[in-house]
């Protein structure tokens, strides 16, 4: 009997942990884990293996009509999604993942996902994906131009002014060599 209560006060405390917040989800690293590991087999981006001509890892497949006329993903709505209907179906023809793939979603990745869909299903790719693009050189003043050989001196010179630092003067050849002898040697 003493247990009970025990029980109930760790359920109370533990549930704000099961739902994860709307506003704290982040596409790569709380949806894309539970996409890739319960649906890419069938809804991602092998064609070979596509089912139902759903894919779950673009957007904009995701959230168009499907030929069901339903969608999977309505931004903002995750009772009308077909998503959420299939993955808490009770109906074992109609749930998501079927019973053959694996174990069905946890109750935690059924609130992320619903709570996903509330905030609108924003879709993100992978920052490996995105286009590489050369930053912007940032402004030195005219006396720390001088330190500065290449691109990546503009970088770290910008940085160091930033925190109040200015570069000291190269050091004497006999200086380098006694620091290149330690480095090699690893005596102080």
């Amino acid at each position: 009997m003493r247990s009970l209560p025990l029980a109930v006060c760790l359920a109370v405390l533990l549930m704000p942990a099961l739902v994860t917040r709307a506003d704290d989800i982040d596409f790569n690293r709380d949806i894309r884990p539970i996409l890739s590991n319960r649906c890419f087999a069938c809804h991602g981006p092998d064609e070979s293996n596509l089912e139902a001509g759903l894919r779950l890892d673009d957007g904009e497949v995701a959230v168009s009509v499907l030929s069901s006329g339903g969608r999977a993903i309505v931004p903002g709505k995750p009772d009308e999604s077909q998503l959420i209907e299939r993955i808490t179906s009770s109906d074992p023809d109609l749930r998501m993942p079927p019973a053959d793939f694996g174990k069905p979603l946890s109750e935690k990745e059924v609130a992320t996902l619903r709570n996903w869909i509330a905030a609108g299903a924003p879709f993100a790719t992978h920052w490996s994906y995105q286009p590489i693009r050369r930053p912007d050189l940032p402004a030195l003043a005219p006396d720390q131009q001088a330190w500065v050989t290449n691109p990546i001196d503009q970088f770290v010179v910008a940085r160091a002014a930033s925190h109040g630092l200015s570069p000291m003067p190269e050091a004497a050849p006999l200086a380098l060599i006694r620091r290149l002898y330690l480095d090699l040697t690893g005596l102080p």
